[in-house]
């Protein structure tokens, strides 16, 4: 597997993943983002293409609220299994935690029609946190919100599992 910052010179491999309408990367409807806002978006975060044997299977960013506080996204395409999945975010968030060693705690949110992703961060270890009631609305329906985090040492303790 292979992690790569997203830059102007590979951004295009990126914008790709949201022709999927079920890419649901930090928007709820990916096919209806403008390409130049996908790509200022993803440029000016930590974001990294996931790749396997040089096809792109995801993306992961991160972003610090503080230096010891951050939010994380992780998402893969389709048909991924779960053990390769918890592989790649772990070696995500090693990635992240080396970059960001005052790192205390992480954080990410899920929406509920989600529902691979609930399956995936509920299997996990991740702590769930909070549910944010009806905080969107997808496809006319309100939907909520669910954050999941990890606090110091619990950090080191899931990426050594």
């Amino acid at each position: 597997m292979n992690f790569e910052l997203i830059t102007k010179k590979n951004i295009n491999e990126a914008v790709l993943l949201f022709d999927d309408p079920e890419f649901l990367f930090l928007t709820k409807y990916p096919k209806f983002v403008p390409e130049k806002e996908i790509e200022l978006f993803l440029l000016s975060k930590q974001t990294y293409l996931i790749k396997k044997e040089d096809k792109v299977i995801g993306l992961g960013l991160f972003n610090n609220y503080t230096c010891e506080h951050g939010y994380f996204r992780f998402k893969l395409i389709k048909n991924i299994d779960y053990n390769m999945k918890l592989k790649l975010l772990k070696e995500f968030l090693n990635i992240i935690r080396d970059k960001n060693p005052e790192l205390v705690r992480i954080q990410t949110e899920i929406f509920e029609f989600d529902t691979e992703d609930i399956e995936f961060y509920g299997k996990s270890g991740l702590c769930k946190e909070m549910i944010d009631k009806d905080n969107i609305i997808y496809n006319k329906k309100k939907w909520d919100t669910i954050t999941y985090s990890l606090i110091n040492k619990e950090i080191n303790e899931f990426l050594n599992r």
